[in-house]
C-alpha cells in the first residue's frame, strides 16, 4: 500500500541531491536540526519548506546571510500524524503550549477533513488543490513515505542574520522542490494570501440557485 502512495514520477516534484552550500525557495529542511522540534515530540512536524523567494535567500558580501536577515518556511505535515492525533486534539480538555506549534494547523484540517460526512470529497478536493490553505506533497518514498500536507497559514521565521542558524538550515536539507512544482508551490503560497472575501452567502443559498435554475427553464 505505501508504494502504491509514491508517484513514479516523483523526481517531477523532489530533487534528492540538494544544494548543501546555499539556501533556494522550495528547500525541504529537517525540523529537529533547525531546533523547531525536540526528542520525543510526535505532535509536531518533522519538515519544513523554505517559501522566502530565492533571490532574498542569497548571501552577500560573502558572509553567510540572507538579504533580509530572516526568512520564513512553512510546515510539512503528515495525514498519519491528523489521523493518530485526531482523538487527542478534539479531548475534552486541550492544553495549549507555544512548542505545540501543530495544533492550530492539524485543528483546522481535522474541521474539514474528519467531522464531515463526505470525508472522500474532501480528500479529492486536497489532491486537486481546491482548498487554498492547503497543498498536497506526494511520498517520495525515502523521507516522504506518507502524504503530506503543506499549511500556508501557518509561518516561522529564521534568523538569516546568524551564521549558526544557517548553517543549521543548511545541514539539515535533506530535499529541494524541482522545478516547475517549485514555482507552483510559490504561486499558490501568494493565490492564497491575495484571495478576496466578500459576503456572498445569499448568492450562494440553495434557494437562489433553484430561482437562477428556474429562470434559465432547469429542473430544481
Amino acid at each position: 500500500m505505501r508504494i502504491a502512495l509514491i508517484p513514479h514520477n516523483s523526481s517531477a516534484f523532489y530533487s534528492s541531491n540538494p544544494d548543501k552550500a546555499r539556501l533556494f525557495q522550495g528547500d525541504i529542511l529537517k525540523a529537529r536540526e533547525i531546533g523547531l522540534k525536540e526528542e520525543g515530540e510526535d505532535t509536531s512536524p518533522d519538515f519544513w519548506l523554505v517559501i522566502t523567494k530565492s533571490c532574498d535567500l542569497a548571501f552577500r558580501e560573502h558572509q553567510k546571510k540572507t538579504r533580509n536577515e530572516t526568512f520564513s518556511i512553512l510546515p510539512l505535515i503528515s495525514m498519519k500524524i491528523l489521523e493518530n492525533s485526531f482523538s487527542k486534539i478534539f479531548s475534552s480538555s486541550i492544553s495549549y503550549e507555544p512548542k505545540n506549534i501543530l495544533l492550530v494547523p492539524v485543528v483546522g484540517l481535522v474541521k474539514k477533513f474528519m467531522l464531515q460526512k463526505y470525508k472522500k470529497d474532501h480528500i479529492d478536493s486536497l489532491l486537486k488543490n481546491k482548498i487554498s490553505r492547503f497543498m498536497y506533497f506526494p511520498p517520495e518514498g525515502n523521507y516522504f513515505t506518507e502524504p503530506m500536507i503543506i499549511d500556508f497559514e501557518f509561518i516561522e521565521t529564521i534568523d538569516g542574520g546568524d551564521e549558526a542558524e544557517i548553517n543549521s538550515a543548511l545541514n539539515s536539507k535533506i530535499l529541494e522542490l524541482s522545478s516547475p512544482f517549485r514555482e507552483k508551490v510559490a504561486q499558490r503560497f501568494a493565490l492564497h494570501f491575495s484571495e478576496i472575501g466578500i459576503d456572498d452567502e445569499e448568492i450562494r443559498h440553495k434557494d437562489y440557485i433553484k430561482g437562477i435554475k428556474t429562470f434559465f427553464g432547469e429542473s430544481g
